[in-house]
């Protein structure tokens, strides 16, 4: 009994926990081709085909309960991009969101004024106009 006792208390070997997983190593010549393939793809869906500045109305926004207007004025910025650049996706920026929801979810700003750019792949990505 002692002696499994003491078998027990001694640690084990750092090399026997560490399990290694194979590594599997690329070709230079494939990773070179995916980074070009991947820089291709990017700059087709970066191509701006349309760009426009708005000020969009946020008024409507003011009919719904205090607690749900800085989320309807978030959606109505969307219907209007997507009515006046005609696509169907539409990214909001971050900081677009930032300054609709600066005074708190209940009162947004009753006007923004906006850039709105479409890519060549149909989707318009909104952002503050400077």
């Amino acid at each position: 009994m002692e002696e499994k006792k003491e078998e027990l208390k001694q640690p084990i070997p750092a090399e026997e926990t560490k399990l290694e997983a194979p590594k599997a190593e690329a070709k230079p010549e494939e990773k070179a081709e995916k980074k070009e393939k991947a820089k291709e793809k990017k700059e087709d869906k970066k191509e701006i085909v349309l760009e426009r500045i708005y000020n969009v109305p946020l008024l409507k926004a003011y009919k719904k309960p205090e607690t749900k207007r800085g989320d309807y004025a978030v959606s109505l910025l969307r219907q209007f991009a997507a009515r006046h650049m005609k696509s169907s996706e539409v990214k909001i920026d971050g900081k677009v969101n930032e300054v609709i929801k600066q005074r708190g979810n209940t009162h947004p700003p009753k006007l923004i004024k906006i850039k709105a750019t479409k890519d060549k792949a149909g989707v318009t990505v909104v952002t503050l106009a400077q």
